[in-house]
């Protein structure tokens, strides 16, 4: 037959074709590599996927009926850090939405102690006329709940809630990580 692989005399190892494929909760250690100024506690990439999910709108105390056009996450996990993409366009809203604005559907569940930072940009549907930015926070589970910094004060944030969203002509790109068990 063909040769798959070889192990080299320089010491690499060579794959011409396929995928190394460890058993589960195995994975590759890294743990001949200097570590440098940090507490190390471990050394192994046991984990790696790309993904998607659907994220939805979501309000704390309710949340009426929302058509959408668009509904893309996108996700990378890279050992217990998960990387993520949002897009949500929505094109329709009926019914009563009230309560802190949040978009749930996460692909993990995120740890109640972790924060998680990211960056979104509403093109349309905020009506942030007089504060500045939104910011990404941690909500439960897996969910994300959203903030802006109060201009009068310069240092204190509020969530952002329904009555600043017209979610019915929402247009809202977000991105942003955090850690899962």
């Amino acid at each position: 037959g063909s040769q798959g692989f070889k192990a080299k005399s320089t010491g690499d190892f060579e794959i011409s074709d396929g995928n190394l494929t460890l058993a589960s909760g195995h994975g590759i250690d890294f743990s001949a590599t200097a570590n440098s100024g940090g507490t190390m506690s471990n050394e192994l990439l046991d984990d790696y996927e790309e993904g998607t999910f659907t994220p939805t709108i979501l309000f704390h105390s309710a949340t009426g009926t929302i058509g959408y056009s668009t509904q893309t996450g996108t996700y990378t996990k890279i050992g217990n850090r998960v990387l993520f993409s949002i897009l949500i366009v929505a094109s329709s809203h009926s019914g009563t939405s009230t309560g802190n604005f949040m978009v749930a559907g996460l692909p993990y569940a995120v740890p109640s102690t972790t924060p998680i930072p990211g960056s979104c940009f509403f093109i349309n549907g905020g009506n942030f006329t007089t504060d500045y930015g939104v910011a990404l926070q941690l909500n439960q589970s897996e969910r994300i709940e959203f903030y802006r910094q109060l201009q009068a004060t310069g240092g204190n944030y509020s969530a952002v809630d329904a009555s600043q969203i017209t979610i019915g002509a929402l247009y809202l790109k977000c991105q942003g990580q955090y850690l899962t068990s």
